[in-house]
């Protein structure tokens, strides 16, 4: 996200649920660090509209010619990004704004399943 306050917020929200996050806040250096290095990254949570000439959608498809990553964009509206209706976006989307609760569905919905934290492991893929 290109907003350092949520960046924080996703960060807080990271830590609460035991997901190792890796934040950046420009999709162009993400771009640059994993097209050509190997992404250990399973999940790529991004916002949809981002400065720098790349939006979340076309991040997450670059990303995954060379990485398989589960997506989970996340936006306060979808617009100007090449699709024409929700009907043809690949990805699931997170409308802003959204709490914890919210974001654990969303993670549900892409595949992340949340284990028994007794066992001192909060999610899988």
């Amino acid at each position: 996200d290109d907003e350092p306050e949520m960046l924080e917020v996703m960060a807080d929200y990271c830590d609460l649920l035991g997901i190792e996050a890796e934040l950046f806040h420009d999709p162009l250096i993400v771009l640059q660090r994993y097209e050509q290095q190997r992404c250990d990254a399973e999940l790529l949570i991004t916002d949809v509209l981002m400065p720098g000439g790349i939006n979340g959608y076309e991040l997450a498809q670059k990303l995954n010619v060379k990485h398989s990553l589960l997506v989970l964009l996340i936006s306060g509206f979808i617009q100007n990004i090449g699709i024409s209706s929700a009907d043809e976006m690949p990805f699931p989307v997170l409308h802003k704004p959204f709490d914890l609760t919210g974001l654990t569905l969303a993670l549900k919905q892409v595949g992340i399943r949340f284990a028994d934290d007794s066992k001192g492991e909060l999610w899988t893929i």
